[in-house]
């Protein structure tokens, strides 16, 4: 699920699988995959009805910043069982430029999801299906024309998790991903071969004695390790520490994480290749009474932290269902 450089993504596992890593700690089921991206609000708990999202740039030299007035960026509205229904994202000069929108069964799952772009113009539309046991099926993903484009197939052992992934393109398999567990269904591998049956890349892991995910391996189809990264936690579970690592075991880069009580990252220092101090991004927030932040001050800061350089601060405003409602019991 990782990349050394760029984020998300399980279909592409090479380098685009590492990063996946940055932000989990390895997992016992893989998470279906939708097409609404949440990231800024996939923190948020608690009965939440809506939240919106407003943002403020700061400008100016090291010594003279100054922010700008906020802008409405985006609009999310979540379904009484806490499943984001609609979400709609704005210009900085406050145009609608997309929304993505979901249809939402009375058991609580997905069936459907729509992108468009401003003027209601079509995007892409994603249909999902699910077995008896509730698990997703298929998903079929159809193109701005509305016509099919691809389609994705989960397949699922004796105790429930996915082991097979098909994406099929004019029903020919053309990708298909194989998982493998360990007996507390811990991911150990994943692999994914082409459309000839031919392996294209495999992500391996391993787990320390707490349980958490302490290094990963990227193999080629030559069977050669092409990367690496290994991973330490606090007694709570949070990374800490990742090193990334090239094929031929020099550090590619190095990531130190804090934490506040809350448990958000306060602080995310990277050195690069040799050790050389790299970037250091600091995050201060302000919550709201149930816990969920309202206000993310966002700063890049020397090593030393003798100075802090103000960048950004996220505003959200959060509604929520009322509490005494018997669905949130």
């Amino acid at each position: 699920m990782f990349s050394f450089f760029s984020y998300k993504t399980l279909k592409q596992l090479t380098f685009g699988l590492i990063v996946l890593l940055l932000c989990s700690g390895g997992f016992a089921e893989v998470e279906e995959q939708f097409l609404i991206v949440s990231s800024d609000t996939d923190d948020i708990s608690g009965p939440v009805k809506s939240v919106t999202i407003k943002e403020s740039w700061y400008h100016g030299l090291l010594d003279k910043r100054y922010a700008e007035s906020s802008y409405l960026s985006s609009i999310c509205s979540f379904s009484e069982n806490g499943i984001l229904k609609e979400r709609l994202f704005y210009s900085e000069v406050g145009d609608l430029t997309y929304r993505w929108q979901r249809s939402i069964s009375d058991q609580g799952k997905i069936q459907s999801e729509i992108k468009y772009k401003k003027n209601d113009i079509l995007i892409t539309k994603g249909t999902y299906l699910y077995d008896s046991n509730g698990r997703r099926s298929q998903s079929d993903i159809y193109r701005y024309d509305g016509k099919l484009d691809k389609q994705i197939r989960f397949i699922y052992d004796d105790r429930g998790i996915l082991k097979e992934q098909h994406e099929l393109k004019d029903g020919q398999i053309i990708l298909k991903t194989v998982y493998e567990y360990d007996a507390n269904n811990n991911l150990l591998s994943f692999t994914n071969y082409d459309k000839d049956q031919n392996i294209e890349v495999k992500e391996e892991h391993r787990y320390g004695p707490d349980g958490n995910i302490a290094s990963s391996i990227i193999i080629n189809k030559s069977e050669a390790v092409i990367a690496s990264m290994v991973y330490t936690h606090d007694d709570q579970g949070r990374k800490t520490e990742i090193m990334a690592f090239s094929k031929d075991g020099r550090i590619e880069f190095r990531r130190l994480f804090q934490y506040n009580d809350q448990g958000d990252i306060s602080r995310m220092t990277v050195y690069s290749r040799g050790g050389y101090f790299s970037d250091c991004e600091a995050y201060r927030y302000k919550y709201d009474d149930h816990g969920n932040w309202i206000e993310k001050h966002e700063s890049t800061a020397r090593v030393d932290t003798s100075y802090q350089c103000p960048i950004r601060i996220v505003y959200r405003s959060i509604e929520y269902y009322d509490l005494s409602d018997n669905s949130f019991e």
